[in-house]
């Protein structure tokens, strides 16, 4: 991503900033880059929240919704 280092030069001259390196994991959100896109997802958020709960063996269902 070419604009990285433009956005954070910006926000260095706005901000104290620290640059941690690639973020992986963050407020329970998981984040994979690719070259052009951020991906998120709360998948391991998730499933530590069922373990948690001891409901990490249980059978997910349809939950029925009426289109639009």
């Amino acid at each position: 991503m070419r604009k990285l280092p433009l956005l954070k030069k910006y926000l260095a001259s706005e901000f104290e900033i620290k640059d941690l390196g690639s973020l992986k994991y963050f407020l329970g959100i998981e984040v994979a880059c690719s070259k052009d896109r951020i991906f998120i997802s709360q998948r391991q958020y998730v499933l530590d929240l069922l373990k948690e709960t001891r409901m990490h063996g249980c059978k997910a269902c349809d939950t029925p919704l009426e289109p639009n």
